[in-house]
This record gives C-alpha cells, sequence and structure tokens, in this order.
C-alpha cells in the first residue's frame, strides 16, 4: 500500500496517539437529523419539548416511564386503543382543527404495514413512529422516528431519533453501567438478568440526556454491522411456522420485513408461564404489566395478560434454537394437559 506522506503540524501532532490499548473510532461527522439521546423515551421528550404541541394522541398499550418525564411538559396527552390489527382508533374528525402530535408504536417489530397505514392516514397531521422493538435504523415518512438500539445491541443505554426538525438537545451526558454484561461474561446469566433489570431502574431515573461518548462509539461501531442481526428474521419466520397455528395473533409478517423484529409475540388459549421460561433459561420479556386492566380493550388486555413474547436476542446457533422451541411446547403440552 502506498501511503501520500505529509508534513505533520505541531496541532495534528497535538491529537495523535499511537499504540496504548484497542479503541473505537466513530465517524468523524455525525450525520444532520440523527441524535442521539440516553434513551428512546428521552428522544420522545426533547422531541416534544421542541415541537410544542397542544396536544400529544398516546397509545393506552405503552410502557408508562415515559409519563414521568412528561410531567415536565407544557402539552396535554390523550390516549387512544388500538384495535385487533395494532391499528389506532382515532377518528379522523377528532383531529380537526388541533395542534396535535400522533404517536404511533411499531410493536414488537412486527407492524411494518400499519405504519404506512398510519403515515398515509395522518399525512396531513405530526406523526411520530416510535420504531423502539423493531431495527431497520432509516427516518420513516412522518415528522420523526425513534428507535431504542440498546435493545438489540449489548449497550446499557441508547436512543436514537430521525427527524428533519431541528431538535433540541442536552449538555449532559449519561455514563455507561456495564454490571451486566460483566455478570454474562463471569458465567452467572441469573445475577446479569438481576443486574440488567437494576440499570434499567437506574436508566430511568437518570433523566432525559445524551447518549453518553462511550456508548455512542460502540452504538456507531455495531450501526455498520447491521447484517449481524438478520438471522431475528430467520428465526422469526420458523417460530411462525411452528407456532402460528396455535397463535392467536397470526399471521404476523414480521419475518419478511426489514424491520428486524424484537421478539416473537405467542398468544393462546392457555397462556404461557413467563417464570417457567426463566426457570430454563428462556428469558422472555414482559411488556408494560403496570397498565390498568380497566384502561385497556379486550384486545389490548389479552396483549398484556395473554402474550408471551419468545426473545429472538442470543440465540447462538440451530440447537439454541431448538432448545427454545422445545422448552416452549414442553410448557403448553403440560398446561394443556
Amino acid at each position: 500500500m502506498k501511503l501520500s506522506l505529509e508534513k505533520t503540524t505541531e496541532k495534528q501532532m497535538s491529537n495523535i496517539s499511537i499504540g496504548g490499548f484497542p479503541r473505537l473510532f466513530p465517524s468523524a461527522n455525525k450525520s444532520r437529523g440523527i441524535y442521539y439521546y440516553n434513551s428512546a423515551r428521552s428522544c420522545l421528550y426533547y422531541l416534544l419539548k421542541t415541537l410544542k404541541p397542544d396536544t400529544v394522541l398516546l397509545p393506552r398499550y405503552l410502557c408508562a416511564s415515559f409519563l414521568d418525564y412528561a410531567q415536565n411538559l407544557d402539552s396535554q396527552f390523550e390516549f387512544y386503543s388500538i384495535d385487533k390489527n395494532f391499528l389506532p382508533e382515532i377518528p379522523r374528525s377528532s383531529l380537526k382543527n388541533r395542534n396535535c402530535l400522533i404517536v404511533y408504536v411499531n410493536y414488537f417489530g412486527v407492524c411494518s404495514s400499519q405504519v404506512k397505514y398510519v403515515t398515509d392516514e395522518f399525512k396531513n397531521h405530526k406523526v411520530v413512529i416510535d420504531n423502539s422493538h423493531s431495527y431497520k435504523f432509516e427516518a420513516e415518512d412522518a415528522i420523526a422516528t425513534i428507535y431504542s438500539p440498546r435493545k438489540f445491541f449489548p449497550i446499557s443505554e441508547g436512543g436514537l431519533l430521525f427527524s428533519d426538525v431541528k431538535v433540541e438537545t442536552c449538555p449532559e451526558s449519561s455514563v455507561s453501567n456495564l454490571d451486566h454484561f460483566e455478570g454474562c461474561l463471569k458465567g452467572d446469566k441469573n445475577l446479569a438478568f438481576e443486574k440488567f433489570k437494576e440499570n434499567e431502574k437506574l436508566l430511568g431515573l437518570a433523566g432525559p440526556l445524551m447518549l453518553g461518548e462511550y456508548s455512542y462509539r460502540i452504538l456507531t461501531t455495531f450501526l455498520s454491522e447491521k447484517h449481524l442481526l438478520s438471522s431475528r428474521a430467520v428465526f422469526f419466520a420458523k417460530l411462525e411456522d411452528r407456532f402460528g397455528a396455535q397463535n392467536l395473533l397470526s399471521p404476523m409478517g414480521g419475518g419478511t420485513s426489514p424491520n428486524y423484529p424484537l421478539c416473537y409475540p405467542l398468544q393462546t388459549s392457555f397462556k404461557l408461564d413467563v417464570q417457567q421460561l426463566i426457570e430454563r433459561r428462556v428469558f422472555a420479556p414482559t411488556y408494560w404489566p403496570n397498565i390498568v386492566d380497566d384502561q385497556l380493550n379486550e384486545f389490548e388486555t389479552g396483549l398484556k395478560n395473554q402474550t408471551c413474547f419468545l426473545p429472538l436476542s442470543n440465540i447462538k446457533s440451530h440447537s439454541h434454537f431448538k432448545y427454545l422451541i422445545d422448552t416452549v411446547e414442553d410448557i403448553l403440552m403440560a398446561g394443556q394437559s
């Protein structure tokens, strides 16, 4: 390789550091229209702080953690239900002559077609797509798109906001907490899971901040390797083949979507016991158990109380995937016998 050698200036020399230990080198310039915060809820907080809508329409079936941040905003919040097709029940007539913003969630990364419907249906209004459960990291046809890369990559924090609006930022940045990753490396998966839950609480208490520099560098390194998550679509499709006939939420097209899904939502007449899965080292997440049932419609109540969300992360081989299927089948068989 032929190098073009030019004399290094004194100013350039002051920034040179060769050897020592491996470091992460992100791209020199952050792309315009992309903002890095410590969480997805921080993305929404700063977007609303910038846009100042009179009213924000949120789905009832949603993580309540954002509402802690919302208390510091001047907007009013109203809530809508979703139907059995995961579509919002919002009469267009109710939006007439209102300065409102609609937040729609791409639930579990399996609602790509619904995202298109919502952006088309409400294109004359401000729409924010919450893609926290999906992996594409591209802007949707909306005023803003939000992602939560920490749900897909081994980082303890991270929210990504795409918007052509110049969004307000924060002078303070978060600090990485790597305790649960260290627990995994030491082989204590149960302790690591407890540390992970502790970190989730700390992240909420930290408030809306910018993403810390170390996490930013890790994230930008992973973003250049999107293909590493392509197995999610494969495993999702296989779970749909195996359990689709029993799944009350089927058919689901997430396996063919470029938005690699976060999990496989499985709702059967017999509810899978998440604790039994965890005892067998299948760490299935539980989504938003604190939502009050009487605020939800029948479909949303089924999502909350009757659905098990089979994980698609940390499946290292087909033998691991077979273990997941065998475990689910065993629990379903035992419960139905």
